[in-house]
């Protein structure tokens, strides 16, 4: 007895050491209970990071190893236990219900594209405009009747922009099924969008995951779900829906953020059976968005990006080790570049700039300007705010405006601040980078328009998450977040669906550009364009006179005359106005030409003077080789001619 209470002794004086020297070290006995609860939990979790990795769904499979070994016990999905902290109440949600990750994946994808079905709904019989005419009414080469290799090969060839083979190939396939009839193409949008929301939804929940935000945070489940749920209402990107032509802009997006997901799973994949085929996963859905739209160049800078800020914690002896594929990295970027401008990049990039009302200088200082327009836009996207066509006033120089100046500046503030703030907030520093690094290409010295909203539909997406994860931790009180959360996403979906419903019609649509950029010549063309194909040709021609009044040089509001005139029979007047139209233009745009040679073929063919049809004929075929519509017309007014010759002889 003596020895055993000596032994206790010893124990109990010993457990007071250990006892004292923690204090001692600021641990109290309560944290080395939590201690040892955490190593035998990442214990657990280093045994089943395979199952970890491979989870999908809002609970992952090594969770549910997790609670059927320890009912209490629920992991977070964070890299650190989070203890002390209550229960979310969608983690309560999850565990209750106990469904299949994958079943839960399923369920989320469902909710996104019921979702877009909603908003979008009013678009789907929405007519087809401006680019969508081009690029599918008017391009014979997306007229598939037939589903083959060869079929597909020529389609992704000749398409109107040959370097977005994997658009025109969709263009193409939607014909197949229902030809010209505009609701598949909506239809199709729409799914493209709905799966952009569920993507969104997984890389935001990794994103989180790596940099911890879930330490702040008890709803790692519902935080990335919110941020992805905000971007898919936001107003802002119903251009990149609703507009057909334009998934080539959300369908780019959709293959951009499934190559950098894929790479981030590789990245945390336990083996190399599961790493492999997602490294390669992501190599071909890269391809597939380079093949979509010439913005996905940027996706190679971007996944080194990613890796760099949250797999290697902006290391920079890692970047000096690296520096062989960062080189390799700028060669791709170049060779994608050379591949869409050819060998000679300026001479075909100031070539553009002749068919644009502005020079590549003014281009360029507008853009700093717009770049803030856009961020106003995505912070206050009220309908009377978004448009198809801004009147946007030019920068002549960098003080004229003011604003060109200070745009600049606050511009390189903004990223001299992301490098500055990388190491305590990398979220917010690498957001900033995204946001300006996929606009860079559309908004710099290319000569394309000068703005438009899709253009925010890529960039927007980290932004988006860094604003909701701020939000977060401004808001303590969780019923508050909710309730803010439900607000903002209802508001927003109310806006989204109100853009959607003039979307569905293209008289609306034209006259909302009208009452927004009233002093813009083109959307009174275009509304007259449109009132033309209605039949009301008094007041398409009020339009294109109103639009000359503003721009003398209108070349289409002239031939857009011609056609109204055309119409109403008066083929002299109409033969005048062709002439002035290709006058104005100079030869400079090849859609008023042909438009014009078109209108010219078609006023003399009415007027029975075939010779003259057939000589406007020929010269479309001499320029396009591939029209087929003007093929068809020289035949006929061949037939007309040689009948008028027989009547004649008789």
């Amino acid at each position: 007895m003596g020895k055993q209470r000596k032994k206790a002794k010893v124990k109990l004086s010993r457990k007071k050491k250990n006892l004292i020297r923690k204090e001692k070290e600021g641990i109290t006995a309560e944290e080395t209970s939590k201690i040892s609860e955490s190593k035998t939990s990442q214990y657990s979790l280093n045994e089943n990071s395979k199952l970890f990795q491979s989870g999908v769904g809002p609970i992952s499979d090594v969770e549910e190893k997790l609670t059927e070994d320890n009912p209490n016990l629920i992991h977070r999905f964070t890299d650190e236990e989070e203890t002390g902290s209550e229960l979310h109440t969608v983690e309560k949600i999850w565990q209750w219900l106990n469904l299949s990750p994958y079943l839960i994946a399923g369920l989320i994808f469902l909710f996104f594209a019921a979702f877009a079905f909603a908003l979008y709904g009013p678009a789907i019989k929405g007519p087809f405009v401006f680019d969508d005419i081009r690029n599918i009414l008017e391009r014979s080469a997306i007229r598939l009747t037939e589903f083959s290799f060869t079929g597909l090969k020529k389609v992704a060839i000749d398409g109107l922009i040959s370097t977005r083979p994997v658009a025109n190939i969709t263009f193409a396939l939607n014909y197949l099924i229902d030809g010209y009839n505009v609701n598949g193409y909506h239809i199709f949008n729409i799914i493209v969008h709905a799966i952009n929301g569920f993507l969104l939804f997984l890389l935001f929940r990794l994103t989180l995951k790596l940099i911890k935000q879930t330490e702040d945070n008890p709803a790692p489940i519902a935080l990335p779900f919110i941020a992805a749920l905000v971007w898919f209402v936001h107003p802002l990107h119903s251009q990149s829906v609703a507009y057909v032509v334009q998934r080539m802009n959300s369908m780019a997006a959709m293959f951009y953020i499934l190559a950098l997901l894929c790479y981030v799973r590789a990245r945390l994949a336990g083996s190399d059976k599961s790493k492999y085929p997602m490294f390669a996963c992501s190599i071909v859905s890269g391809l597939l968005a380079i093949g979509t739209k010439e913005n996905s160049a940027a996706l190679p800078f971007f996944i080194f990006l990613y890796e760099w800020y949250f797999f290697q914690n902006l290391d920079y002896k890692w970047l000096i080790q690296k520096k062989v594929y960062i080189i390799g990295v700028l060669i791709i970027s170049m060779a994608v570049a050379l591949v869409y401008l050819g060998n000679n990049p300026m001479d075909r990039i100031l070539s553009g700039y002749q068919i644009r009302d502005f020079t590549l200088e003014q281009r360029v200082l507008t853009q700093f300007r717009i770049v803030f327009f856009y961020i106003s836009q995505l912070i206050l996207p009220h309908p009377s705010r978004l448009s198809l066509q801004h009147d946007f006033p030019l920068s002549y120089s960098f003080f004229n405006p003011p604003t060109t100046i200070l745009s600049i500046g606050a511009l390189l503030f903004i990223l001299g601040m992301a490098i500055y703030i990388a190491r305590k907030h990398r979220l917010a520093s690498f957001a900033i980078l995204w946001f300006f690094g996929n606009l860079f290409i559309e908004s710099s010295f290319i000569p394309l328009e000068i703005i438009f909203e899709h253009r925010t539909y890529l960039p927007s997406m980290f932004f988006i998450l860094t604003v909701t994860v701020l939000a977060a931790k401004l808001i303590k009180i969780p019923k508050l977040k909710i309730a803010v959360s439900c607000l903002i996403i209802v508001i927003l979906s109310f806006w989204t669906f109100e853009r959607s419903r003039v979307w569905g019609d293209d008289e609306l649509l034209m006259r909302d550009c009208v009452a927004k950029s009233p002093n813009k010549s083109r959307v009174y063309t275009n509304l007259g364009y449109v009132l033309v194909k209605k039949g009301d040709l008094d007041e398409a021609l009020e339009n294109f006179y109103t639009a000359l009044k503003i721009n003398p040089y209108d070349e289409k509001a002239y031939s857009n005359i011609g056609d109204v005139f055309n119409n109403q029979g008066k083929y002299d007047d109409a033969i005048k106005y062709y002439n002035i139209a290709l006058t104005k233009n100079g030869f400079k745009d090849k859609r008023v030409t042909f438009h014009a040679y078109f209108g010219l073929g078609d006023a003399y063919a009415r007027k029975f003077n075939f010779e003259k049809a057939i000589y406007y004929y020929n010269i479309i075929i001499q320029v396009n080789p591939t029209s087929d519509h003007a093929r068809t017309l020289l035949q006929k007014a061949k037939k007309m001619l040689h009948a008028q010759k027989m009547r004649k002889k008789n």
